[in-house]
């Protein structure tokens, strides 16, 4: 059993790293968002709002400029939405699998360069019609 002044200890030093964690997280948000001119990195057409993280901060993933994806909508639109509930696959690849990848039919490729000269690249492919026509610019309704 932790005693009081413990817990309490505890539960400061808690805070503080949820603090420091909120405001890397925030930096790496603008860092993203910049890097794609403020445009969603799946769809290319919507300003973006939210990132995603694949795999997902639920099995452990801590957000990184390799992991993250600056997309529009938020965890229930747009693509960002599409992704949560896998109607929009997004892989992470390697810069050789993005070179052969942008012949690959069904797949839409993109590639964030970020400031000092690092790149991230990614595959988005839809698995339904609605993600399709989503990706394509058309107007669908949630």
């Amino acid at each position: 059993m932790i005693e009081k002044n413990g817990l309490a200890a505890w539960k400061k030093q808690r805070a503080r790293d949820e603090r420091e964690e909120f405001a890397r997280v925030r930096m790496l948000r603008a860092e993203l968002f910049e890097s794609v001119d403020y445009t969603c990195l799946c769809c290319g057409m919507r300003p973006v709002e939210s990132i995603h993280e694949e795999p997902p901060r639920s099995v452990g993933t801590v957000p990184s400029r390799t992991t993250s994806i600056p997309c529009c909508g938020s965890g229930t639109t747009g693509c960002h939405g599409l992704m949560q509930s896998k109607r929009i696959i997004a892989q992470a690849l390697r810069s050789d699998q993005y070179l052969v990848g942008l012949q690959r039919f069904g797949a839409r490729h993109r590639m964030i360069q970020f400031a000092d000269g690092e790149r991230a690249y990614w595959s988005f492919t839809a698995t339904h019609p609605r993600a399709r026509a989503h990706l394509q610019g058309e107007e669908v309704a949630n």
